[in-house]
């Protein structure tokens, strides 16, 4: 697993040390968009998994807003890299099914307030909001020919899955108080855009080539050891 966030348009890597350069995205031809530099964590259980996400989640970036004491001023993406090989009966290869979780905490949609580095990181994170917007509807308007993914980190680490290779599921979180009208409005727009989306997902296998596999197998078998 790995664990980013995405705070002012810069990567900062959750689980490694501060003094490391911050990742990089790049476009890999086999992998799609791919964080480089960022700490790959090798877990054997939830437990691990657990304990990675507490750590990170202890290094995000919260300041206190106008509105809430600990507030998240980043977009943290936690991507989970699966690898099953699945047993098939009576012959001794593995089809191999490759698969990523990706698990996003927006940060919270506020209006700028009076102070201006409030107002910069707000500037920010609705910047990544409105990238991420256009992308949604261009999806929903099936406008394939050019989606802007690259006009925010945000999108483009999100790029696999809104392009359709993926489920996507999203959590709108909004407020009853009057007070926070402007703001549940515009969340619950944003998820309606969203949940239009179509999205078509296809299967991550690399398949054993079973023609020179059984060959193989029955080269095996017909061989006799010496007496």
């Amino acid at each position: 697993l790995s664990y980013v966030e995405v705070y002012n348009e810069i990567l900062k890597d959750l689980l490694s040390d501060s003094n490391k350069p911050p990742p990089e995205l790049r476009m890999d031809p086999n992998k799609g968009v791919v964080l480089q530099g960022a700490e790959n964590k090798t877990v054997l259980n939830e437990e691990e998994a657990f304990k990675l996400i507490t750590m990170g989640n202890k290094r995000r970036t919260e300041k206190q807003t106008d509105r809430n004491k600990f507030s998240s001023r980043s977009h943290a993406v936690l991507q989970i890299y699966l690898e099953i090989q699945d047993q098939l009966s009576n012959v001794n290869y593995n089809d191999t099914s490759f698969g990523k979780l990706i698990l996003v905490d927006l940060a919270g949609s506020e209006k700028t307030s009076s102070n201006t580095k409030s107002n910069s990181e707000t500037g920010s994170i609705n910047q990544s909001f409105l990238a991420l917007g256009k992308c949604i509807n261009l999806i929903v308007a099936q406008n394939k020919k050019f989606i802007p993914f690259r006009e925010s980190n945000l999108t483009r680490i999100l790029q696999e899955p809104l392009s359709g290779n993926g489920r996507i599921v999203m959590i709108a979180t909004v407020s009853p108080a009057i007070t926070n009208f402007d703001e549940t409005m515009f969340t619950l727009q944003f998820a309606n855009r969203a949940k239009s989306m179509k999205i078509h997902m296809k299967r991550n296998v690399v398949e054993t080539d079973k023609v020179l596999v059984k060959k193989y197998i029955s080269r095996i078998r017909q061989w006799q050891p010496f007496s």
